[in-house]
């Protein structure tokens, strides 16, 4: 198998970031959730939230690793998470807190590195866009 190219490295290695982020969040909302004993949520809506929390976060994982190994299906599932990143990245600047667009200027970057990324030949050839039978194409 040919090296992998920088461009699936900064992908694979941003998308495993963000999955690192969503356990962050997870952990935090854990935290949010049961340290306080205020609980403004339903205790079937908090688990619920964490619940799906840890499946994003997976799924974002698996995305990564298996974009490093090579797998042609993490392109569109990457870019689809990206696009929905980037969309939600703009929201976090409506919002008057420094840290909200930081984390807003962090998401719009990455999702940019992300499909600028995909986006090259290097990266299409690597996830076997221009494969014929799970051989590259001469």
């Amino acid at each position: 198998m040919a090296p992998r190219p920088l461009p699936i490295i900064l992908a694979a290695t941003c998308v495993g970031l963000q999955g690192l982020g969503i356990l962050g969040l997870t952990i935090w909302t854990a935290v949010q959730f049961f340290s306080f004993g205020q609980a403004q949520l339903p205790m079937s809506v908090q688990i619920a939230m964490l619940v799906i929390y840890l499946i994003f976060a997976g799924l974002y994982f698996l995305v990564a690793i298996s974009m490093f190994r090579g797998k042609g299906w993490t392109r569109s599932a990457a870019v689809a998470i990206e696009m929905i990143v980037l969309i939600l990245a703009f929201s976090f600047f409506s919002v008057n807190n420094p840290l909200a667009t930081t984390l807003g200027v962090a998401m719009l970057l990455s999702g940019v590195v992300v499909i600028g990324s995909l986006f090259t030949q290097q990266a299409a050839r690597f996830l076997g866009k221009d494969r014929q039978g799970g051989r590259a194409a001469a």
